[in-house]
């Protein structure tokens, strides 16, 4: 196995950065769908609120 150069390494980060950006946006989407119809429980928005967070502590730690 070879070693990463820290070219490589910040790369990746990047591309994993960028990747939870994505993630971070359809669950946004998908929190205010959630929001405009009421009958979904708030459990779900509960879950979806949980998981943004997670995603957007990766991404400060990609940064």
């Amino acid at each position: 196995m070879t070693a990463m150069t820290q070219e490589e390494m910040v790369a990746g980060a990047r591309t994993v950065a960028a990747g939870l950006e994505a993630l971070r946006a359809e669950h946004a989407q998908l929190l205010a769908g959630l929001a405009a119809n009421t009958e979904h429980e708030s459990e779900k928005v509960a879950l979806v609120r949980k998981s943004i967070d997670a995603i957007e502590l990766g991404i400060g730690e990609a940064q």
